[in-house]
Formats: structure tokens, sequence, C-alpha cells
């Protein structure tokens, strides 16, 4: 995942919350810190940009601090700076009363217990729980159940600035604006899944491949040398896979692929594995004839070792063992991997890389 939003760092993964009990009217901030002494306390109002916008500042007495609003704050996320120690917390604009406790010596959302903002609860539950199963799909439908603002938080958390998620963040985008019309947060949201979504248009006008089109044709020897053609699957929806046994992320991505074959295989889903295995021309260059018979074999074997091992129990593997020479590859500006696309009962591509929503993917050609 690339780079998130700088000023979320360190506000996930909250260990200790609550939801607040108190029925009083306003807005409080409690704070109890130990080894806090007497230190400034800032708070402010920050977004997916890192504008900041200081709203009040106050000096904790033996670590103790409050902050009192007779309204509740605005829609939004707010920063309490205690010198160079960060908490963050969200606020719908609701009636709270937020308190945190630490200890000033390892102070961080990370280490605090934070109770009565219950959207920083839900956020924090479900970047603990992705944390520990990276399961997006799950993501994905409990973020449907929380409040948009909560949401937002978890998806720019997870997405980061990709553009390719650009159609997510417009999605979460939309009922954030909903929900919260004149909160400067949602027009700042709105804004950046727009600049995501134009940049992904921008993008996608530019790659070989494009959704609508006939899949161009492959094809490659399986590993008895059995030339398989990716156009003797018409009729059926394939997940046409570009991956390696070297590349981790194609690894750990092949158990969904797995599961969703499993289920669907009967339905007339099929994948199509393509794999950049091997040696690329410019390596051959500088090995020996025996060295390079050597290499293919040991590449070969891991190659099918991995197809054992992650359980790939589908017919259609295929590699010329060439890397990143590999025609096909080239003939679809595969550049990184892993890398699919979703090809209908037509032969035509239905969908790009659709890493986080391949189910309903599937679902729709089908």
């Amino acid at each position: 995942m690339k780079a998130k939003m700088m000023i979320l760092a360190g506000f996930f993964m909250l260990l200790s919350l609550g939801s607040c009990q108190q029925k009083a009217s306003g807005y409080s901030i409690t704070g109890e810190i130990e080894e806090g002494r007497a230190k400034s306390v800032t708070l402010e109002l920050v977004d997916f940009t890192n504008k900041v916008e200081k709203i009040a500042e106050t000096t904790s007495e033996d670590g103790k601090f409050k902050f009192e609003f007779e309204k509740p704050l605005d829609p939004g996320i707010y920063k309490i700076s205690i010198e160079r120690k960060n908490l963050f917390f969200l606020s719908g604009g609701q009636n709270e009363h937020i308190t945190f406790k630490g200890n000033y010596n390892t102070l961080s959302n990370l280490t605090a217990s934070i109770t009565g903002s219950k959207m920083t609860e839900d956020f924090n539950k479900i970047m603990v729980d992705y944390a520990q199963t990276n399961n997006v799909e799950e993501v994905l439908s409990k973020v449907k159940e929380i409040d948009p603002l909560a949401s937002a938080m978890v998806l720019i958390n997870i997405f980061g600035n990709s553009p390719e998620f650009a159609d997510v963040h417009v999605e979460a985008a939309k009922k954030l604006v909903e929900k919260y019309p004149n909160a400067a947060i949602a027009t700042n949201y709105q804004s950046l899944a727009t600049n995501l979504k134009q940049s992904y248009d921008r993008k996608m006008a530019t790659e070989k491949i494009r959704i609508g089109e006939p899949a161009p044709e492959i094809a490659m020897p399986n590993s008895e040398g059995q030339i398989m053609k990716l156009s003797d699957l018409k009729g059926k929806v394939v997940l046409l896979d570009f991956w390696a046994s070297w590349c981790g992320p194609c690894r750990k991505a092949n158990p969904k692929v797995v599961e969703l074959y499993n289920k669907y295989k009967d339905q007339g889903f099929t994948v199509y594995s393509v794999s950049l295995d091997g040696i690329d021309e410019r390596s051959k260059a500088r090995m020996s004839p025996e060295q390079i018979s050597t290499s293919m074999d040991n590449e070969k074997k891991k190659w099918l070792d991995a197809i054992k091992k992650d359980n790939l129990s589908w017919n259609t593997h295929v590699s010329t063992l060439t890397k990143w020479d590999t025609e096909s590859a080239l003939l679809y500006g595969v550049s990184s991997i892993p890398r699919t696309y979703l090809i209908d009962k037509e032969g035509k591509i239905s969908a790009i890389n659709p890493r986080f929503n391949l189910e309903e993917e599937i679902l729709k050609a089908l």
C-alpha cells in the first residue's frame, strides 16, 4: 500500500475504548496523563490534507487538563497535542464527553485509553481487526454499518490516496456529504475523492487493455508443453492472473482466489494463470548454457511447487519461464504483479485488477 495521509500516523490501533454513557449537554475533553506535570495542551481540527486549525489551548496541572464547550464540536478529525505528544479522535457533532488517560512518556493512541467517542471506537475496532486478518472484503462490508466519517477514516488508512481505489473513496465521500452536508471535512474528502477519480481515469486512458474490449489472445504452454489458449475458455467467466512464485503479494492473494474458484467453478468461473517465473534474456546473456539449463529447471520447480503449496487446483497454468520477457505480459502491459483481468463470457474485459471487490465483479459477470 502506498503512502497514507501523514496526519493519520499513529491514529489507529487504539487499545482501550468505550462508549460514553453520560447524558450531559455540551462537549468536554478531559485528560489524565501520568508524568504529565505542567505542559501546554492544544486542541486542533485537522483534515485529510494536513490543514490544521487551532481550536483551544490550556495548560495541564499535575497531568490533568480539560476543555469545555457549550456546543458540540463540528464534525471532523481532532488532535490533542501535549507538547510533542499527539492524540487523535473523531467527532460527529453530537454532545460528547471524551476522556484520555495514559502515561506521558509512552503517550500515543496505541497506549492511551480513550472513552466517550463511539465513532472513534468503531474506527479503531475495524482497524485492529484488519491488522489481524487483512480481510479487505470484510472491511468494505463493515464500513457500511458505521458513521460515514469513521468509514472515510478507515478507507483512507487502508487504501491511502492511490488512484486505483478512487471508486471506493467516491462512494464513501457521497455518503459523508449526505450525512454532514455543511461539514468542511465532508467537502475536503469529496475533493480528495474527485481528484483521485480523475487521476485514475487519466491512468486508465493510457492502458493497453480497457474495460469492454475483447481480451487479447494468449496461447502459452503448460508445464508439460501443451499449448493452452485463453480463447478456449470463452463462455466462462475467467480471471486472467499474472503472478509468480517469488511474488509475495501474489502468494498472499492466492487463498482468496482459491476460495472464489471453489465457490463459483460450478457456475462457470475459472482462472487462467500466467506465471512470470523463469529467467529473462538479460540474465541469460550472463550465464553459460549449463547454468541456464540448471536455473530453468529450478525456476520450473519453484513454479510447480507454488501451485501445489497454494492449492491452485485449476488446470490452466501456463508459463514460458521468461519472467518479464513473457510475451503475454508485454501484450497486456503488465509492469507489476499481481495483475489480474476479469473476462466475461463473451471474452471481453469486465474488470481490471479487481483485488478488493473480486467476488462482486465475478457475480456481475456470471
